[in-house]
């Protein structure tokens, strides 16, 4: 079973501080289609999920995020920054609706510590290759400084689209969306 313990769709004017999360079973913390986001002296520890324990997704057109003060301690990516524009796993709580806009834009994160053990600390996801206007597809205007970045690796892509025809590999050439 994988329980996000924080997961947001469409919310807007969110503050998320002072909380713990330990060993949590999946994502920690999931923000789709949010907008105005706070997130400060948040603790994310003691991953558990085997497959993928991101500490804090934006995805789907998440937009003016502030992270700050945060110590986060994953198996897996540590921030991530995700645009798709179909995705098979959707239907429980969160859908990438075709035509809207889901660029991830105008992030900023501060004063932390993020280590991803078997992933990127920052990590960009760039799977919007599907969408015919890759405009509603970018991660952009995304601020990052004054953070402690470990693991695999500080800051990295996952560029190979997996829903865009051909199998992921990671390998595949020009198969991601705007990235500025």
């Amino acid at each position: 079973i994988h329980i996000v313990p924080i997961g947001l769709w469409k919310a807007t004017n969110v503050e998320v501080s002072d909380v713990e999360i330990v060993r949590s079973g999946s994502y920690n913390t999931a923000f789709y289609g949010c907008e105005r986001v706070f997130v400060g002296n948040v603790k994310i520890h003691e991953a558990k999920c085997a497959l993928n324990g991101d500490g804090i997704s934006l995805g789907f057109g998440t937009r003016r995020v502030k992270i700050v003060r945060t110590f986060i301690d994953t198996n897996d990516d540590g921030i991530v920054l995700w645009t798709v524009y179909q995705d098979p796993r959707e239907g429980l709580w969160w859908w990438s609706k075709p035509g809207e806009n889901h660029c991830v834009h105008n992030i900023e994160i501060y004063h932390s510590f993020i280590h991803a053990g078997n992933g990127k600390a920052i990590s960009f996801i760039p799977w919007g290759t599907s969408d015919p206007d890759w405009q509603k597809e970018e991660i952009y205007n995304i601020s990052v400084a004054d953070n402690l970045l470990s693991g695999k690796s500080s800051i990295g892509v996952w560029p190979d689209n997996p829903y865009n025809e051909t199998p992921f590999d990671n390998k595949e050439a020009n198969d991601y969306s705007p990235v500025k």
